[in-house]
């Protein structure tokens, strides 16, 4: 379902600029991403939505440290769009909501997967949103805990499902776990 407005993020992200100008007009919600752009975008300053009155598009602009001048959607990187997109998501409700982000790790740094997994934890526990990362990435998976992961394997032609809930992994990191296929599932082969 496509959503041209700003009351949620499309799947595409083609509304973000309308979403984020709502979101930016809450102080606290814009004190909050100001305060997560800063610390998963190098350089990062502030953000702000410019609304062209004649054509009615609205278009954000990226300050940051030492440059000049803003940079739009076009001049900054996949991954500062896809933290930005991520952001958005999550602080465009309140209200507890299900997000499926998959592969929510492309074009990031690592530092900046490990930052996003606590930020998605917390909202979880505060706002009572349910999000689900769909991922092939070790370094996401090192970031969580036994009872987040969710295996979906391919036996015989069949998908199986397997949540760990207390699953001992004796000394193993989650990551290596996942990988030695100790927890039974989730590898190609």
């Amino acid at each position: 379902m496509p959503f041209k407005d700003d009351s949620r993020l499309a799947l595409d992200a083609s509304n973000l600029e309308k979403v984020l100008k709502r979101i930016l007009k809450d102080a606290e919600k814009r004190e909050e991403m100001t305060e997560w752009l800063q610390l998963l975008v190098p350089g990062f300053e502030r953000i702000e939505v410019h609304s062209d009155t004649i054509s009615g598009t609205d278009t954000f602009l990226i300050y940051e440290k030492g440059a000049n001048q803003p940079f739009t959607k076009s001049l900054i990187s996949d991954g500062t769009y896809n933290i930005l997109a991520l952001l958005t998501a999550v602080y465009q409700s309140d209200e507890p909501q299900f997000l499926c982000i998959e592969e929510p790790e492309n074009g990031l740094n690592p530092k900046v997967i490990r930052e996003l997994v606590g930020l998605f934890r917390s909202q979880c526990e505060e706002k009572g949103h349910y999000i689900w990362l769909n991922t092939h990435s070790q370094t996401l998976v090192a970031a969580l805990q036994p009872k987040e992961i969710i295996l979906v394997d391919k036996v015989n032609g069949a998908t199986q499902v397997k949540q760990l809930h207390d699953t001992d992994l004796h000394g193993l990191r989650m990551d290596e776990a996942w990988l030695t296929n100790a927890l039974g599932g989730g590898l190609p082969w």
